[in-house]
């Protein structure tokens, strides 16, 4: 019984993981699938998100109604501040963002279901065509 129950908690946390990113192969595959309009996935707001190409560096764009950004400002995922990353782990490629800290910084990465849609954090941003 108990070879049972792991044996389908190996499948369970497989499958898991198997939902998460893939290796992506190129920096430029990788810009290709950050670059464009995103927003935050089932969430009603007029908030989006565009990752443009800047003098060689991923830069953040917030698109916002003024109103409502002005209430929503300490809830926004991104900051058009922070620090977009292109890095290399085992031969793939990864897109994040830096977060500097007074004692040192943090790297978080976008972990990409596919094409149109990544994950950062809790979050899920769906690609949109604007």
């Amino acid at each position: 019984m108990k070879k049972l129950v792991f044996f389908g908690m190996l499948l369970f946390f497989s499958f898991i993981n198997s939902q998460e990113s893939r290796c992506i192969k190129s920096e430029n595959e990788v810009k290709e699938r950050i670059l464009g309009y995103w927003k935050e996935k089932n969430v009603e707001t007029n908030i989006f998100y565009r990752f443009v190409l800047k003098e060689e560096e991923v830069k953040i764009e917030i698109i916002e109604n003024i109103d409502f950004i002005e209430k929503a400002e300490n809830h926004l995922p991104f900051t058009s501040e922070e620090i977009v990353e292109i890095n290399e782990f085992d031969n793939c490629f990864q897109v994040g963002i830096l977060i500097k800290r007074k004692y040192g910084s943090v790297y978080n990465s976008f972990k990409f279901i596919h094409e149109n849609e990544f994950k950062y954090f809790e979050k899920t941003f769906i690609r949109i065509n604007i």
